[in-house]
């Protein structure tokens, strides 16, 4: 069982590196063409600034949501590193279920924003800001499953009785 599901993890994080390097290559092509009609054929494309736009707060977002683990994220943990090993865990513990419990407050505002923004069109490609802002719930979503996780294995590893 532990391999089926260590080779699906392996399978979805292939799936998520590989929509990221779609999205780079897109933004980057996005920007290398708005440079070439630009600057060598002087009849430059409006479309291209807001594609490569959207495509850069889609990369951001999937990167942070599928592709970085917690310890990848910016942590300020100079107090952190500084306690001795039970304290440790407690400020995990804390600062874990501080995030989860302000992004769990955040999702309605979230939901309500992005549900709002379906009014809006970008302005050159008229792509509905609700389609661009969604993945932001995604992120804020992941986030939340990922500091729950994480405070769990905490605590199962916090009460493991050590072996004699």
């Amino acid at each position: 069982m532990k391999a089926l599901i260590s080779n699906s993890q392996k399978w979805a994080r292939i799936c998520a590196e590989l929509v990221a390097v779609i999205l780079m290559t897109a933004m980057f092509s996005f920007f290398l063409l708005q440079i070439f009609t630009r600057y060598i054929l002087n009849n430059p494309l409006s479309w291209t600034s807001e594609a490569s736009t959207m495509t850069y707060i889609w990369v951001i977002f999937w990167g942070a949501t599928f592709l970085l683990s917690n310890k990848d994220h910016v942590r300020f943990s100079i107090l952190q590193d500084a306690a001795p090993p039970h304290a440790r865990i407690i400020f995990s513990l804390i600062t874990l279920f501080a995030i989860a419990i302000a992004f769990i407050i955040g999702l309605p505002g979230i939901w309500d924003y992005i549900s709002f923004m379906k009014i809006e069109k970008s302005p050159i490609l008229g792509i509905r800001f609700d389609y661009l802002f969604s993945i932001f719930m995604i992120f804020a979503i992941a986030i939340i499953i990922r500091n729950l996780s994480a405070i769990i294995s905490l605590l199962k590893k916090s009460f493991k009785r050590p072996s004699s």
